[in-house]
């Protein structure tokens, strides 16, 4: 955790956000409400990370960082809180977020998670939030948010950036929920990744502003403000759409408390590609594990290093990234079966 606070914290906080209290939707007792609100990040790539900065610069008082990956070359163009030393020294995307936003927080925490969310941890991670920002790539992380945000009665801002355009909504419980609209997520490889589709900067950005706005209004407490449904722009083509939310009084998710994702029956637990970048995660092992008895049964050759809470070695002209809570991070390729083939020859699973 990230935080200090100066004896001169009350005089700094006001000409801070002097521009935003005098402006008639916040106000004096509004900047209050964001500094003393708690809100979740999960996922910190362009749309999460554009999205953690501007909360933090809004005055958000504690953000909770969650991200399972660690920077790269390819995510700097559009991942504004990381650098160039971030990128080359592999970094975790929570600690190098977290360290980001300190340089500019003031009196603020920032508590950098780097985690893979999952229907196994998912309480344990986001039990202090009061509100949850999905800037996750993947739709089964998304649908246990869905799951989570009912069963606590915490709501959800869902974003998704692609291409050039994004789709955002605030989920509001008791619903309607993303199931209302969505009932189910698309098959594997039906929709666009940026991998497949690419991205542009300014669309995550975009998606970004308008999400965290939906945010700072239900903080706020401004519930006839809010969008009642989604907001789709495409930021080349300025195409502005919004698709209403109704709630269906058959969703299995906030009608009929069915929730799979968070239950841990629909899980998530083969190798997966990662969108920004070449690597392949897998879930290999129950954590926590013991890196150093790890790093010590290696092959010199692999260069084993222990760093923070990972351990990293080299193999195939690929580089492999062991998390203590049991990912591995294969980073070099998009094969899982690669993937899987170098995890089994090196650390036998």
């Amino acid at each position: 955790m990230w935080g200090f606070e100066s004896p001169l914290s009350h005089f700094m906080t006001e000409s801070r956000y002097s521009r935003q209290t005098v402006l008639h939707h916040i106000g004096e007792e509004g900047q209050s409400r964001l500094e003393a609100a708690t809100v979740a990040v999960v996922g910190l790539g362009a749309t999460g990370g554009a999205a953690a900065e501007l909360l933090a610069r809004i005055g958000i008082g504690t953000l909770i960082l969650i991200d399972r990956d660690v920077v790269e070359e390819s995510t700097l163009p559009r991942q504004t809180l990381f650098n160039n030393q971030d990128s080359t020294t592999s970094a975790s995307k929570a600690e190098a977020a977290a360290q980001s936003l300190q340089a500019t927080g003031l009196n603020q925490s920032f508590i950098a998670k780097a985690a893979d969310l999952n229907h196994s941890n998912a309480k344990s991670l986001l039990r202090d939030a009061e509100l949850i920002i999905d800037g996750t790539d993947n739709f089964h992380t998304r649908y246990l948010l869905n799951d989570y945000s009912i069963a606590q009665n915490i709501p959800w801002l869902y974003m998704g950036a692609v291409g050039t355009w994004g789709i955002t909504g605030l989920v509001v419980p008791p619903g309607p929920c993303l199931r209302c609209t969505w009932p189910l997520p698309p098959q594997t490889g039906q929709a666009a990744t940026c991998s497949t589709a690419g991205i542009i900067a300014s669309a995550s950005t975009a998606i970004a502003a308008l999400g965290v706005t939906e945010a700072v209004k239900w903080i706020l407490k401004k519930d006839e403000d809010l969008l009642k449904g989604f907001a789709h722009i495409d930021i080349w083509s300025h195409e502005h759409r919004s698709l209403t939310a109704t709630k269906d009084p058959a969703c299995p998710c906030c009608v009929d408390h069915e929730l799979p994702w968070l239950n841990g029956d629909n899980t998530d637990s083969e190798a997966e590609t990662l969108c920004g970048g070449d690597s392949v995660q897998i879930p290999v092992l129950s954590g926590p594990i013991n890196l150093e008895r790890l790093a010590a049964r290696l092959n010199p050759q692999c260069k084993p290093t222990k760093q923070g809470d990972t351990l990293r070695f080299e193999t195939r002209n690929c580089e492999i990234v062991i998390f203590e809570d049991g990912r591995a991070l294969i980073r070099g390729t998009r094969d899982p079966a690669l993937a899987k083939s170098i995890l089994a020859e090196t650390i036998g699973v």
